[in-house]
């Protein structure tokens, strides 16, 4: 038996931004007549035994849950239990890995820059030289190199030469990784667009801040709201739909040439600052999205 609840979970200790994006959610649901709470992913517990499987404080599951974590685990473990998450465990696992999201968007042709992908490693593992030496020769310095598994522009890293490359590889230890082609574009922007239930919601121009190379809001990066073109929009919806997510930030790139290069997709984009730049209410569109696919669960 479910609840006519719907759970916002988010990991509610690691600070105000995630409050603050878990709040604004649950209102904009709220404002819709949809009946929202957050809930701190900490308070659920797993538990399974033998062929039945619970999370302990939850007495009557939620008719949906809007998921602003990355744990798969708990977002799979819903579902099992009966839980529609928006988004989904899958599309959590893709977008969180960098290298599988990249894995997702070359089967679908969409476009992305060159990149590569070390093999896995364990404590104690470098990368191959024999992979160092491909890298350079299919990628060319610039090499910008990524924690497969991060957010917020941290761990990534623009290496000029071999050194540079190195002493990259080496802060991310055995961590998984990927190397990507630098792309330049013809003013030294990227873009975050967010694409809500197929559709392009709005649009923010990123510049990065003086010295940096990384065009991330949280770094200090300025944006400004624009309107890119048809095939822009298109690319992004393309990115979105290819993951899966009903709700998605896709950090893409037009390069001097003009074509569109997917960078990454945000299952878990925060929507705060989007709104301040465009003035679109992002989270109320996500709730109208919501609203939809309750209406089509009933």
């Amino acid at each position: 038996m479910h609840s006519e609840e719907i759970w916002v979970i988010a990991n509610l200790g690691l600070g105000a931004k995630f409050q603050d994006q878990a709040t604004l959610v649950c209102d904009a649901l709220k404002n819709e007549g949809l009946n929202a709470k957050t809930v701190d992913s900490f308070d659920l517990y797993l538990h399974i035994r033998g062929g039945d499987l619970s999370l302990l404080r939850i007495t009557e599951p939620p008719i949906a849950a809007i998921i602003q974590v990355k744990d798969v685990v708990l977002i799979r473990a819903l579902e099992s239990i009966g839980v529609p998450t928006f988004n989904s465990s899958e599309a959590v696992r893709v977008c969180d890995d960098k290298a599988l999201t990249h894995i997702a968007l070359s089967e679908s042709n969409v476009p992305t820059p060159a990149t590569v992908v070390p093999p896995e490693r364990y404590p104690g593992q470098s990368v191959p030289e024999t992979f160092i030496t491909y890298a350079e020769e299919v990628i060319g310095y610039p090499i910008i190199v990524k924690a497969a598994k991060g957010s917020f522009g941290k761990e990534v890293f623009m290496a000029q030469d071999r050194l540079q490359l190195e002493t990259s590889l080496a802060q991310l230890a055995h961590r998984p990784l990927i190397l990507q082609q630098f792309i330049r574009s013809a003013h030294s922007t990227d873009l975050r667009i967010q694409v809500i239930d197929g559709e392009v919601a709005a649009v923010v121009q990123r510049r990065p801040s003086t010295g940096d190379f990384r065009a991330n809001l949280t770094l200090g990066a300025s944006g400004e709201s624009v309107s890119p073109s048809d095939d822009v929009l298109r690319v992004a919806v393309m990115a979105s739909n290819t993951v899966g997510t009903l709700s998605a930030g896709v950090d893409l790139i037009v390069d001097v040439d003009g074509r569109p290069l997917v960078l990454e997709v945000n299952s878990n984009a925060h929507l705060r600052r989007v709104t301040e730049i465009t003035g679109v209410q992002v989270a109320r569109l996500f709730a109208q999205a919501i609203t939809k696919q309750i209406v089509n669960l009933k």
